[in-house]
């Protein structure tokens, strides 16, 4: 529960951000954290190939203060597993961790384009006077 509410802070904190680093005058600001959204969300391709496991090994102390390493040899995850089928996950992958991506630069646009709009009502007000 507590990781929960935690979560929502940091959540609310990040659009926050988003609304306050749209609204500058440059436009590059707003786009930081879309950015780092998008290069997170090719983490899991970038380590897809780490899930191919071979072999694991354990080191622990037992009950007699001995230091034990054991080994397990495991067969590979993506050994048989076809290109298409990697290239779906793959597809997947980037669509599901890039939905953050999405969000930020929907607030991006939008900020914007609204910020545009009022310049213009300001500059048609100031050339009506």
């Amino acid at each position: 529960m507590y990781s929960l509410i935690v979560l929502i802070f940091i959540l609310v904190g990040l659009i926050a951000l988003q609304l306050f680093l749209s609204k500058s005058k440059k436009r590059w600001p707003g786009l930081v954290i879309p950015a780092l959204f998008f290069i997170y969300s090719l983490a899991p391709l970038l380590s897809m190939e780490g899930y191919v496991v071979s072999e694991m090994t354990t080191t622990y102390i037992d009950d007699e203060g001995n230091e034990v390493t054991e080994s397990y040899e495991n067969e590979p995850v993506y050994d048989n597993t076809p290109m298409g089928e990697l290239l779906m996950m793959g597809v997947a992958s980037l669509f599901i961790f890039n939905i953050p991506t999405a969000i930020c630069i929907a607030i991006y646009y939008t900020v914007r384009e609204k910020g545009k709009q009022s310049d213009q009502v300001d500059r048609s007000k100031i050339q009506d006077l």
